[in-house]
C-alpha cells in the first residue's frame, strides 16, 4: 500500500494557540501532511473535528520527538508558542540541527531579530504586521484618521 503522504509537502507546528491552530488548519486544508505539537493535549479543542492532520501531545523541544514526526522530512517549521525564548530555541534547532529549509518564529518582542539573524529564520512579529495594517488603513482613508 502506498504512502499518502509519499508527494505532500510536511509542515511541523510547535504551539496550538490561535496561530499554530490557525496555521495547521490552512495548511491541512489546501494538501500538506501537517504535524502540531504543543504539551497541552487540552489545546487540541481548538482544532475542527474534521482536522486529519497529526496531533501529538509533547515537547516540541524534544529532540526525539521531532524525529519522530519526520522533521527531516519537513519543507516548512513553525515555532508559535507563547514564549519568544522558546521559539528562537525551537527554530533554531529545526533550522541548525534538522535544515529545514523555510523555519519561522513568532515573536511578541521586536528586539528577538538578533536571536535568529544569520539562521535562515523568519520572524513573525504581531506588533509589526498589526502596526503596518493600520499604517495601511491611516493612508487608504487619509487625513481625517478614521480607520473604520
Amino acid at each position: 500500500m502506498a504512502n499518502v503522504f509519499e508527494n505532500k509537502k510536511k509542515v511541523i507546528i510547535v504551539g496550538s494557540g490561535r496561530l499554530g491552530c490557525g496555521l495547521a488548519c490552512l495548511y491541512y486544508d489546501r494538501g500538506y501532511d501537517v504535524v502540531i505539537i504543543d504539551n497541552d493535549e487540552s489545546a487540541w479543542n481548538k482544532l475542527p473535528l474534521n482536522f486529519g492532520g497529526l496531533k501529538i501531545t509533547a515537547d516540541g523541544s524534544d529532540l526525539d520527538t521531532l524525529r519522530y514526526v519526520g522533521i527531516d522530512l519537513a519543507s516548512t517549521f513553525f515555532a508559535v508558542t507563547e514564549n519568544d525564548n522558546l521559539n528562537s530555541f525551537i527554530a533554531q534547532i529545526a533550522a541548525r540541527v534538522f535544515s529545514v529549509n523555510d523555519v519561522y518564529a513568532r515573536f511578541g518582542d521586536t528586539d528577538k531579530d538578533k536571536h535568529i539573524q544569520g539562521f535562515n529564520i523568519f520572524g513573525i512579529y504581531p506588533f509589526r504586521l498589526t502596526m503596518d495594517s493600520f499604517e495601511k488603513m491611516l493612508d487608504t482613508n487619509g487625513e481625517d484618521g478614521d480607520v473604520r
